[in-house]
Protein backbone atom coordinates (compact mmCIF):
# COMPACT_ATOMS: atom_id res chain seq x y z
CA UNK A 1 0.00 0.00 0.00
CA UNK A 2 2.85 2.39 0.81
CA UNK A 3 4.44 1.78 -2.61
CA UNK A 4 1.11 2.40 -4.33
CA UNK A 5 0.67 5.63 -2.39
CA UNK A 6 4.16 6.76 -3.36
CA UNK A 7 3.47 5.99 -7.01
CA UNK A 8 0.31 8.07 -6.93
CA UNK A 9 2.13 10.97 -5.29
CA UNK A 10 4.89 10.76 -7.89
CA UNK A 11 2.34 10.93 -10.70
CA UNK A 12 0.62 13.89 -9.07
CA UNK A 13 3.89 15.73 -8.56
CA UNK A 14 5.59 14.67 -11.78
CA UNK A 15 5.48 18.11 -13.35
CA UNK A 16 6.04 21.26 -11.37
CA UNK A 17 4.85 23.38 -14.30
CA UNK A 18 1.14 22.69 -13.87
CA UNK A 19 0.33 26.33 -13.14
CA UNK A 20 0.98 28.65 -16.05
CA UNK A 21 2.44 32.01 -15.13
CA UNK A 22 4.07 34.97 -16.75
CA UNK A 23 7.09 33.96 -18.80
CA UNK A 24 6.46 30.21 -18.66
CA UNK A 25 7.67 29.99 -22.24
CA UNK A 26 11.15 30.85 -20.96
CA UNK A 27 11.39 27.65 -18.91
CA UNK A 28 14.25 25.43 -20.02
CA UNK A 29 13.64 22.71 -17.48
CA UNK A 30 11.06 20.54 -15.81
CA UNK A 31 11.09 18.81 -12.44
CA UNK A 32 10.12 15.45 -11.14
CA UNK A 33 9.62 14.46 -7.52
CA UNK A 34 10.64 11.27 -5.74
CA UNK A 35 8.69 10.76 -2.48
CA UNK A 36 10.70 9.24 0.37
CA UNK A 37 9.51 7.65 3.60
CA UNK A 38 12.06 7.06 6.36
CA UNK A 39 10.68 4.71 8.99
CA UNK A 40 11.40 5.94 12.48
CA UNK A 41 11.42 3.74 15.56
CA UNK A 42 12.07 6.65 17.89
CA UNK A 43 9.46 9.11 19.15
CA UNK A 44 11.88 12.02 19.19
CA UNK A 45 12.74 12.12 15.52
CA UNK A 46 11.32 15.26 13.93
CA UNK A 47 8.92 15.70 11.01
CA UNK A 48 11.13 18.39 9.53
CA UNK A 49 14.35 20.18 10.43
CA UNK A 50 15.15 23.87 10.57
CA UNK A 51 18.88 23.13 10.24
CA UNK A 52 20.36 20.57 7.85
CA UNK A 53 23.22 19.96 5.43
CA UNK A 54 23.99 17.15 3.01
CA UNK A 55 26.96 14.97 2.16
CA UNK A 56 27.48 12.73 -0.86
CA UNK A 57 30.35 10.53 -2.02
CA UNK A 58 30.65 7.14 -3.76
CA UNK A 59 29.31 5.37 -0.67
CA UNK A 60 27.06 7.82 1.17
CA UNK A 61 24.14 10.07 0.37
CA UNK A 62 23.21 11.60 3.70
CA UNK A 63 21.29 14.44 5.26
CA UNK A 64 22.78 15.62 8.55
CA UNK A 65 20.13 17.53 10.50
CA UNK A 66 20.03 19.01 13.97
CA UNK A 67 17.47 17.54 16.36
CA UNK A 68 16.99 20.24 19.02
CA UNK A 69 14.77 17.98 21.14
CA UNK A 70 17.56 15.47 21.67
CA UNK A 71 20.53 17.80 21.11
CA UNK A 72 21.67 15.35 18.44
CA UNK A 73 22.51 15.13 14.76
CA UNK A 74 19.99 12.96 12.92
CA UNK A 75 21.72 11.31 9.97
CA UNK A 76 19.30 10.31 7.20
CA UNK A 77 20.79 7.68 4.88
CA UNK A 78 18.98 8.36 1.60
CA UNK A 79 20.34 5.25 -0.12
CA UNK A 80 19.06 2.81 2.49
CA UNK A 81 16.13 4.92 3.74
CA UNK A 82 17.25 4.71 7.35
CA UNK A 83 17.99 7.21 10.10
CA UNK A 84 20.38 7.15 13.05
CA UNK A 85 21.55 9.62 15.68
CA UNK A 86 24.82 11.20 16.69
CA UNK A 87 24.09 12.26 20.26
CA UNK A 88 25.90 15.40 21.41
CA UNK A 89 27.03 15.69 25.02
CA UNK A 90 25.49 18.47 27.07
CA UNK A 91 28.04 18.35 29.91
CA UNK A 92 31.69 17.52 30.43
CA UNK A 93 34.83 17.95 28.36
CA UNK A 94 33.08 16.77 25.18
CA UNK A 95 30.03 19.02 25.61
CA UNK A 96 28.58 20.96 22.69
CA UNK A 97 27.19 24.00 24.46
CA UNK A 98 23.98 25.68 23.33
CA UNK A 99 21.51 25.16 20.52
CA UNK A 100 23.00 24.81 17.04
CA UNK A 101 22.29 27.40 14.35
CA UNK A 102 24.82 26.37 11.70
CA UNK A 103 26.10 23.08 10.19
CA UNK A 104 28.57 22.42 7.39
CA UNK A 105 29.44 18.81 6.54
CA UNK A 106 32.88 18.53 4.91
CA UNK A 107 32.71 14.76 5.34
CA UNK A 108 31.16 12.43 7.92
CA UNK A 109 34.26 12.67 10.12
CA UNK A 110 34.52 16.43 9.67
CA UNK A 111 31.25 18.10 10.67
CA UNK A 112 31.43 21.80 11.49
CA UNK A 113 28.75 23.03 13.89
CA UNK A 114 28.07 26.50 15.29
CA UNK A 115 26.17 26.97 18.55
CA UNK A 116 24.43 29.94 20.08
CA UNK A 117 27.23 29.98 22.67
CA UNK A 118 29.27 31.55 19.81
CA UNK A 119 31.43 28.43 19.57
CA UNK A 120 32.36 26.52 16.41
CA UNK A 121 32.98 22.79 16.87
CA UNK A 122 34.66 20.29 14.58
CA UNK A 123 32.94 16.94 15.22
CA UNK A 124 33.63 13.41 14.06
CA UNK A 125 31.05 10.78 13.13
CA UNK A 126 30.64 9.79 16.81
CA UNK A 127 30.03 13.34 18.04
CA UNK A 128 33.50 13.70 19.53
CA UNK A 129 35.01 17.18 19.47
CA UNK A 130 38.17 17.38 17.36
CA UNK A 131 38.50 21.15 17.63
CA UNK A 132 36.76 24.17 19.11
CA UNK A 133 36.96 27.90 18.33
CA UNK A 134 35.32 30.88 20.04
CA UNK A 135 34.15 33.36 17.39
CA UNK A 136 33.74 36.05 20.04
CA UNK A 137 37.53 36.36 20.07
CA UNK A 138 37.49 37.86 16.56
CA UNK A 139 34.62 40.31 17.10
CA UNK A 140 35.18 44.03 17.15
CA UNK A 141 33.06 46.38 19.24
CA UNK A 142 29.63 46.82 17.69
CA UNK A 143 29.81 43.58 15.68
CA UNK A 144 27.64 40.47 15.94
CA UNK A 145 28.09 37.00 14.48
CA UNK A 146 25.43 36.13 11.87
CA UNK A 147 25.23 32.35 11.51
CA UNK A 148 21.49 31.82 11.53
CA UNK A 149 18.96 29.37 10.16
CA UNK A 150 15.56 30.91 10.76
CA UNK A 151 13.41 30.75 7.64
CA UNK A 152 11.16 33.50 9.00
CA UNK A 153 14.14 35.87 9.15
CA UNK A 154 17.13 34.71 7.09
CA UNK A 155 19.48 31.83 6.38
CA UNK A 156 23.13 32.78 6.84
CA UNK A 157 25.34 29.71 6.51
CA UNK A 158 28.67 28.61 7.94
CA UNK A 159 31.31 27.52 5.40
CA UNK A 160 34.65 25.72 5.64
CA UNK A 161 37.11 26.34 2.79
CA UNK A 162 39.18 23.13 2.80
CA UNK A 163 41.76 24.52 0.36
CA UNK A 164 42.53 27.61 2.44
CA UNK A 165 41.80 25.99 5.84
CA UNK A 166 39.52 28.88 6.71
CA UNK A 167 36.04 29.41 8.14
CA UNK A 168 33.68 31.94 6.56
CA UNK A 169 30.58 33.39 8.21
CA UNK A 170 28.44 36.51 8.35
CA UNK A 171 28.91 39.58 10.52
CA UNK A 172 26.37 42.27 11.42
CA UNK A 173 28.22 45.57 11.70
CA UNK A 174 26.39 47.92 14.07
CA UNK A 175 29.08 50.58 13.72
CA UNK A 176 27.69 51.78 10.39
CA UNK A 177 24.48 53.76 9.95
CA UNK A 178 22.39 52.03 8.76
CA UNK A 179 23.54 48.63 9.95
CA UNK A 180 25.58 46.78 7.32
CA UNK A 181 26.66 43.19 6.67
CA UNK A 182 29.94 41.51 5.79
CA UNK A 183 31.61 38.09 5.64
CA UNK A 184 34.57 37.30 7.84
CA UNK A 185 37.23 34.76 6.80
CA UNK A 186 39.27 33.28 9.65
CA UNK A 187 42.36 31.07 9.41
CA UNK A 188 41.71 28.29 11.93
CA UNK A 189 45.39 27.23 12.06
CA UNK A 190 46.94 30.62 12.81
CA UNK A 191 43.69 31.75 14.48
CA UNK A 192 43.60 35.15 12.85
CA UNK A 193 41.24 37.09 10.61
CA UNK A 194 42.31 36.80 6.96
CA UNK A 195 39.83 39.25 5.46
CA UNK A 196 36.44 40.91 5.77
CA UNK A 197 34.27 41.05 2.63
CA UNK A 198 31.78 43.92 2.49
CA UNK A 199 28.29 43.00 1.25
CA UNK A 200 26.36 45.45 -0.91
CA UNK A 201 23.09 46.69 0.57
CA UNK A 202 19.83 45.77 -1.12
CA UNK A 203 19.20 47.73 -4.31
CA UNK A 204 15.73 48.69 -3.11
CA UNK A 205 16.84 50.11 0.26
CA UNK A 206 20.07 50.71 2.12
CA UNK A 207 18.36 49.91 5.43
CA UNK A 208 16.60 46.53 5.62
CA UNK A 209 16.35 46.81 9.41
CA UNK A 210 13.45 49.29 9.19
CA UNK A 211 9.98 48.57 7.84
CA UNK A 212 10.31 44.90 6.89
CA UNK A 213 9.05 42.94 9.91
CA UNK A 214 11.28 39.91 10.44
CA UNK A 215 12.86 40.10 6.97
CA UNK A 216 15.58 42.45 8.14
CA UNK A 217 18.78 40.49 7.49
CA UNK A 218 20.58 38.85 4.58
CA UNK A 219 20.64 35.29 3.27
CA UNK A 220 24.19 34.04 2.91
CA UNK A 221 25.55 31.02 0.99
CA UNK A 222 28.92 29.88 -0.37
CA UNK A 223 30.21 27.92 -3.33
CA UNK A 224 33.96 27.58 -3.94
CA UNK A 225 35.32 31.15 -4.13
CA UNK A 226 31.86 32.72 -4.41
CA UNK A 227 29.88 34.43 -1.67
CA UNK A 228 26.25 34.34 -2.81
CA UNK A 229 23.80 36.50 -0.92
CA UNK A 230 20.33 37.95 -1.30
CA UNK A 231 17.75 39.78 0.75
CA UNK A 232 14.37 38.25 1.73
CA UNK A 233 12.62 41.45 0.66
CA UNK A 234 13.64 41.43 -3.03
CA UNK A 235 14.48 39.12 -5.92
CA UNK A 236 18.03 40.25 -6.83
CA UNK A 237 20.97 37.91 -6.24
CA UNK A 238 24.40 39.30 -5.38
CA UNK A 239 27.55 37.30 -6.20
CA UNK A 240 30.90 38.29 -4.67
CA UNK A 241 34.03 36.61 -6.07
CA UNK A 242 36.62 36.31 -3.29
CA UNK A 243 39.45 36.05 -5.82
CA UNK A 244 39.00 39.57 -7.19
CA UNK A 245 36.55 41.07 -4.67
CA UNK A 246 34.16 41.99 -7.50
CA UNK A 247 30.40 41.79 -6.89
CA UNK A 248 27.85 41.37 -9.64
CA UNK A 249 24.11 41.81 -9.25
CA UNK A 250 21.78 39.34 -10.96
CA UNK A 251 18.10 40.04 -11.62
CA UNK A 252 16.28 36.99 -10.25
CA UNK A 253 12.73 38.17 -10.94
CA UNK A 254 9.90 35.70 -10.45
CA UNK A 255 7.42 34.92 -13.22
CA UNK A 256 4.65 34.40 -10.70
CA UNK A 257 4.89 36.87 -7.84
CA UNK A 258 5.82 40.38 -6.86
CA UNK A 259 9.57 40.91 -6.71
CA UNK A 260 9.72 43.46 -3.94
CA UNK A 261 8.20 43.53 -0.47
CA UNK A 262 6.19 46.53 0.68
CA UNK A 263 7.17 48.36 3.83
CA UNK A 264 5.25 48.40 7.09
CA UNK A 265 5.45 51.80 8.74
CA UNK A 266 3.78 50.88 12.03
CA UNK A 267 6.17 51.00 14.99
CA UNK A 268 4.04 49.46 17.72
CA UNK A 269 0.95 47.74 16.23
CA UNK A 270 1.82 44.04 16.23
CA UNK A 271 -1.23 43.16 14.11
CA UNK A 272 0.15 45.36 11.34
CA UNK A 273 3.49 43.56 11.49
CA UNK A 274 1.64 40.25 11.38
CA UNK A 275 -0.32 41.38 8.34
CA UNK A 276 2.88 42.58 6.69
CA UNK A 277 4.51 39.18 7.13
CA UNK A 278 1.51 37.33 5.71
CA UNK A 279 0.89 39.55 2.67
CA UNK A 280 4.47 39.94 1.42
CA UNK A 281 6.81 37.75 -0.58
CA UNK A 282 9.86 36.18 1.09
CA UNK A 283 12.95 35.11 -0.87
CA UNK A 284 15.20 32.40 0.58
CA UNK A 285 18.89 31.61 0.14
CA UNK A 286 20.49 30.41 -3.10
CA UNK A 287 21.51 26.72 -3.09
CA UNK A 288 24.07 25.06 -5.38
CA UNK A 289 23.43 21.59 -6.85
CA UNK A 290 26.91 20.26 -7.79
CA UNK A 291 25.89 17.28 -9.96
CA UNK A 292 23.64 19.55 -12.05
CA UNK A 293 25.97 22.58 -11.87
CA UNK A 294 22.98 24.86 -11.35
CA UNK A 295 21.56 27.01 -8.56
CA UNK A 296 18.06 27.00 -7.08
CA UNK A 297 16.28 29.56 -4.93
CA UNK A 298 12.93 29.09 -3.21
CA UNK A 299 10.52 31.89 -2.37
CA UNK A 300 7.04 32.40 -0.95
CA UNK A 301 4.15 34.47 -2.21
CA UNK A 302 1.98 36.53 0.07
CA UNK A 303 -1.69 35.80 0.85
CA UNK A 304 -4.53 38.10 1.76
CA UNK A 305 -4.70 38.74 5.48
CA UNK A 306 -7.87 37.32 7.05
CA UNK A 307 -8.58 37.94 10.74
CA UNK A 308 -10.86 34.89 10.83
CA UNK A 309 -7.91 32.57 10.25
CA UNK A 310 -5.02 31.88 12.62
CA UNK A 311 -1.56 33.17 11.86
CA UNK A 312 -0.35 29.59 11.42
CA UNK A 313 -3.07 28.84 8.86
CA UNK A 314 -2.28 31.99 6.90
CA UNK A 315 1.46 31.35 6.84
CA UNK A 316 0.95 27.70 5.85
CA UNK A 317 -1.32 28.69 2.95
CA UNK A 318 1.34 30.73 1.15
CA UNK A 319 2.55 29.36 -2.18
CA UNK A 320 6.11 28.12 -2.64
CA UNK A 321 8.11 28.58 -5.85
CA UNK A 322 11.48 27.34 -7.08
CA UNK A 323 13.65 29.36 -9.49
CA UNK A 324 16.63 27.82 -11.27
CA UNK A 325 19.79 29.48 -12.56
CA UNK A 326 22.73 28.16 -14.57
CA UNK A 327 26.36 28.42 -13.43
CA UNK A 328 26.50 32.04 -14.68
CA UNK A 329 23.26 32.85 -12.81
CA UNK A 330 21.19 33.15 -15.97
CA UNK A 331 17.65 32.15 -15.09
CA UNK A 332 16.60 28.93 -16.82
CA UNK A 333 13.22 28.25 -15.26
CA UNK A 334 10.73 28.52 -12.42
CA UNK A 335 7.91 26.38 -11.09
CA UNK A 336 5.20 26.47 -8.45
CA UNK A 337 5.33 23.64 -5.93
CA UNK A 338 2.34 21.78 -4.52
CA UNK A 339 0.27 23.78 -2.04
CA UNK A 340 -0.23 22.84 1.61
CA UNK A 341 2.51 20.20 1.60
CA UNK A 342 5.82 21.64 2.83
CA UNK A 343 7.05 23.37 5.94
CA UNK A 344 8.19 26.91 5.23
CA UNK A 345 9.87 27.46 8.58
CA UNK A 346 11.72 24.21 9.16
CA UNK A 347 12.77 23.89 5.62
CA UNK A 348 14.65 21.94 3.02
CA UNK A 349 18.11 20.69 2.17
CA UNK A 350 20.16 21.02 -1.03
CA UNK A 351 21.52 17.71 -2.38
CA UNK A 352 23.94 16.85 -5.18
CA UNK A 353 21.18 16.72 -7.80
CA UNK A 354 18.13 18.38 -6.27
CA UNK A 355 16.43 19.64 -3.15
CA UNK A 356 14.90 17.72 -0.26
CA UNK A 357 11.56 19.25 0.80
CA UNK A 358 10.21 18.04 4.15
CA UNK A 359 6.52 17.13 4.02
CA UNK A 360 5.11 18.97 7.01
CA UNK A 361 2.38 21.59 6.67
CA UNK A 362 -0.32 22.65 9.14
CA UNK A 363 -2.97 22.51 6.38
CA UNK A 364 -1.97 19.10 5.05
CA UNK A 365 -4.98 16.75 5.27
CA UNK A 366 -3.30 13.33 4.98
CA UNK A 367 -3.30 10.97 7.95
CA UNK A 368 -0.65 11.57 10.59
CA UNK A 369 2.42 9.33 10.56
CA UNK A 370 5.46 8.99 12.79
CA UNK A 371 7.67 8.47 9.75
CA UNK A 372 9.83 11.15 8.17
CA UNK A 373 8.38 12.13 4.79
CA UNK A 374 10.09 14.25 2.18
CA UNK A 375 10.04 14.85 -1.56
CA UNK A 376 13.26 14.81 -3.57
CA UNK A 377 12.82 17.54 -6.20
CA UNK A 378 15.08 16.89 -9.20
CA UNK A 379 15.33 19.45 -12.01
CA UNK A 380 15.76 18.19 -15.57
CA UNK A 381 17.45 20.75 -17.80
CA UNK A 382 16.26 20.44 -21.43
CA UNK A 383 15.83 16.68 -20.95
CA UNK A 384 19.59 16.12 -21.04
CA UNK A 385 19.94 14.80 -17.51
CA UNK A 386 19.71 11.08 -16.79
CA UNK A 387 16.84 10.46 -14.38
CA UNK A 388 18.79 7.64 -12.68
CA UNK A 389 20.53 10.17 -10.46
CA UNK A 390 19.66 9.13 -6.91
Amino acid sequence: MRNILFLLITIILLSCNQSKGRGDEENKLSCYFVPKCITSHESFHLKSYYLSNSYQDSLDTCIVAYNDRLHALDVVDCKNDTIYEILLDRDGNNAVQGRLSGIFVHNMDSIWAYSEAMLVYLLDSMGNIRGKWNLHAWLKQGEEVMIETNHAVCTASLFYDSKRKTLLYGIIDGNSKPVSFKVREVDIVSQRVIKDYTLFPSEITDDTTYGYANMNRVNLAFHDSLIIYNYPIESNIYVLNRKNNITKTVAGDSYYTENQAKKCFSKSDYSQWEKHQVENIHFYDVMYLPKMDIYVRLHLSGVEYDKKRTLGELLSSRRLYASFFDRDFYKIGECQLQNFRYSYYTGWCAMHNGVILFVDNELRKEDFTDNLLFDWMIPIVEQTVDKKTI
